[in-house]
């Protein structure tokens, strides 16, 4: 994924129009902008303005689509909803996610049939000796 390309992304999920960021960008011109939004160059110094003009989580969700694309594993400061850690996952990733549930699953349900079991044995030797 493009640099511009992840910008508009989190432009549209933000609800931020290109205005609202050159406002927020000090100095950074509407057209310098849109040139870049359309597949331009940007400079170094434009991208710092960016990175500055954007609030931590857009920032941090346009990093993140930078680096998906990459198959980069991102490890955030700012924990993540289940919902979207699991969305980023791989078909194989989500496999093994799957396998993992289940496995947690009947090993809870063992460890309640063995206390259940337990318990029956415990009330059957109170009605032996009663």
């Amino acid at each position: 994924m493009k640099f511009g390309d992840a910008l508009k992304t989190t432009l549209d999920r933000f609800k931020l129009t290109a205005k609202d960021l050159t406002d927020l960008a000090n100095s950074l011109t509407q057209s310098r902008l849109s040139r870049f939004l359309n597949g331009g160059s940007i400079g170094t110094d434009g991208l710092e303005k960016i990175w500055n003009a954007l609030d931590d989580e857009a920032l941090g969700f346009m990093l993140r689509l930078l680096l998906a694309d990459r198959k980069l594993k991102v490890v955030p400061g700012k924990e993540c909803s289940v919902y979207e850690q699991v969305e980023r996952l791989t078909p194989s990733e989500t496999a093994e996610l799957l396998d993992a549930l289940a496995k947690k699953m009947r090993a809870k349900e063992q460890v309640k049939a063995e206390a259940e079991a337990e318990e029956k044995q415990k009330q059957k030797q109170i009605l032996i000796r009663t």
